[in-house]
């Protein structure tokens, strides 16, 4: 991983494991520690994830659901 340079841009991939999740909607928080500071003097940063769990019986395509 190479170090983001100050006025540089950098890329974070979060990638979520559902395989023990229920169907439905979720929401994750991500914690990141840099030597950037915030106003407020902290290097602590939070991103926070949602998004939608569906099983195959919910999927989008499921004629069950689309009421086809």
């Amino acid at each position: 991983v190479e170090p983001i340079l100050p006025g540089g841009k950098g890329q974070i991939t979060i990638t979520v494991d559902s395989r023990d999740m229920k169907s439905g909607a979720f929401y994750k928080e991500i914690f990141i520690r840099s030597d950037v500071k915030l106003p407020s003097n902290e290097a602590n940063y939070t991103l926070f994830v949602t998004g939608m769990v569906e099983t195959e019986s919910y999927m989008p395509h499921d004629n069950r659901v689309a009421g086809w």
